[in-house]
């Protein structure tokens, strides 16, 4: 029979064991944060190092807000729209007072590299991707532009639909499609194609990407005000995005 009077330590002994155990608090790693970002926003929401373990889910800000909607978790969100941001508000998914803008963005038209096409104002022969209008923010503006410039009605049967502005992309270096309307910073990270046109900002509706928190955890405001710091403006800026605009369309560094 064990000695009484080594209880004690045993038991001191087995408190010690049971700390160092995964799962339990002491050592234990954070639980990664997770950002929802739309599909051209990705480089934004995984380029600051400074921000701990992640787990980032793309796709085109109409599809996650409404799984943000329907109950998806996540602590931060960055879309491409400020109209799916307002139905965010309105449901009460993203706390209302840290929703910011933080990049704007422009529309180019793009061939594959290599195609020969010469810069211009037309759109090039053949089949032409766009995002998918209806929903995805990237279509949205791009049929502003392009009904702006009276171009809608003679493209319409050769458009191509992408799910998501990271589709179009992908059929213009592809090679599958014969020009595209992409984002500026999309275009200006690929060498894979060419900007043969950069459309006029007075087509459509500015380009505004917002993020916004959505759990109340430190670490998603800590994100979003690195962000807003000048040495996140300056990172964005780097990634081919413009800096947020004040409403007169100049730029607000302040």
């Amino acid at each position: 029979m064990s000695s009484p009077s080594r209880v004690p330590v045993l038991l001191v002994l087995l408190g010690v064991a049971v700390t160092m155990l995964p799962g339990c608090d002491a050592g234990v790693e954070p639980s990664p944060m997770r950002i929802l970002a739309a599909s051209s926003l990705e480089p934004v929401a995984v380029s600051d190092p400074a921000h701990g373990p992640l787990e980032v889910s793309v796709g085109a800000s109409s599809v996650l807000a409404m799984q943000l909607i329907a109950g998806a978790r996540a602590d931060v969100v960055l879309l491409a729209d400020p109209l799916w941001m307002d139905e965010l508000e309105v449901e009460g998914v993203v706390d209302a007072g840290s929703r910011v803008e933080i990049a704007r963005n422009r529309l180019v038209l793009a061939v594959p590299t290599g195609d020969g096409t010469p810069p211009g104002d037309g759109i090039p022969a053949g089949r032409l991707a766009i995002a998918e209008p209806r929903h995805v923010p990237l279509g949205r503006y791009t049929v502003e532009a392009l009904r702006s410039l009276g171009w809608w009605t003679s493209l319409e049967d050769r458009v191509v639909l992408a799910s998501d502005a990271g589709a179009v992309l992908a059929l213009v270096e592809s090679g599958e499609v014969d020009a595209g309307v992409v984002y500026a910073s999309d275009a200006g990270r690929s060498r894979r194609i060419e900007i043969v046109h950069t459309f006029d900002e007075s087509l459509h509706r500015p380009i505004r990407c917002e993020a916004a928190r959505i759990s109340d955890r430190d670490s998603s405001g800590a994100f979003i005000d690195r962000l807003l710091q000048p040495a996140g403006r300056a990172m964005v800026e780097s990634l081919g995005f413009q800096a947020p605009g004040k409403p007169d369309g100049g730029t607000d560094h302040d």
